[in-house]
């Protein structure tokens, strides 16, 4: 195994050519504060698919926000014009 099939986790040596579906099974080697080592998984970048899913429900809460805001506001104003 050369050394980037050995980073990616991906094998270069299927028998007949065939691609088989390789799982990524890289880990990160961490010193923990009270000294001993341990093995996390290693970071993967995002896909676009999760940042635009981030993005839509940080617009959602936005939204939700200055809604309840305005709902706030009407509720004030009108126990101020009851009471």
């Amino acid at each position: 195994m050369n050394r980037r099939a050995s980073l990616t986790g991906i094998s270069t040596d299927a028998p007949g050519g065939g691609a088989k579906k390789q799982y990524n099974h890289r880990t990160e080697i961490v010193r923990m504060p009270s000294g001993s080592i341990a093995q996390i998984p290693a970071l993967e970048p995002l896909n676009l698919s999760q940042a635009r899913l981030n993005k839509a429900v940080v617009f959602a809460l936005l939204v939700n926000f200055i809604a309840w805001g305005l709902i706030l506001i009407a509720c004030r104003w009108l126990l101020s014009v009851l009471f």
